[in-house]
């Protein structure tokens, strides 16, 4: 399965591609979006947000998620892929071809408001708004919660020094967080307060 990282670099290979160049073809074939033909607009920017991807053209962005079994190619059109019925949208600028395949999401939205789409994830981690400062007075009470794996999606990974949960499975009653024990190498269940 594709994590943020695969998406962040598959960003950097089609901002590479197509930044800056104007689309020859646009082919997308979902059948709500079969009719957008954005050949002749100039690709703006190409950014990832968590394991979202948005190629920002002209007034729309075509915003895509991998899902697990997505990816983006990008080939010369001297040899495109040949993913055929898997393919989700085809992008040629000149003699660069973007192939979107397996793409579990993909969608053209209005370039101005496509932020809506990804505005419950808060701050990308490896974008420019993230800013560990800002997010510091957190750390402590998202330490404290039950639900770890909600904290991990919220922080990511924590900073050097935070306290870091343990979790300890507990047959389907939950989790619970584990201090450690004054015995090397064990931990003891956290008390209830």
């Amino acid at each position: 399965m594709p994590e943020g990282d695969t998406v962040f670099h598959t960003a950097a290979k089609l901002r590479e591609a197509l930044q800056g160049k104007t689309l020859t073809r646009c082919d997308v074939r979902v059948p709500r979006y079969a009719t957008v033909d954005l050949t002749g607009e100039r690709v703006d920017e190409v950014v990832s947000r968590g394991k979202h991807l948005f190629i920002r053209v002209g007034e729309a962005s075509i915003h895509s998620h991998l899902k697990m079994d997505g990816s983006w190619w990008v080939t010369s059109t001297d040899r495109p892929s040949r993913a055929g019925h898997r393919i989700r949208i085809i992008l040629e600028a000149g003699d660069v071809q973007a192939a979107g395949i397996d793409l579990g999401v993909l969608e053209i939205l209005e370039r101005a408001d496509d932020e809506e789409v990804v505005a419950h994830l808060g701050p990308d981690l490896l974008g420019p708004d993230w800013d560990p400062l800002h997010r510091a007075p957190r750390l402590e009470v998202v330490t404290h919660r039950t639900d770890v794996h909600e904290a991990h999606a919220t922080l990511g990974h924590l900073p050097k020094g935070a306290a870091h949960p343990v979790v300890q499975g507990t047959r389907g009653r939950g989790v619970r967080h584990l201090r450690p024990s004054r015995r090397r190498g064990r931990s003891a269940p956290a008390r209830r307060r």
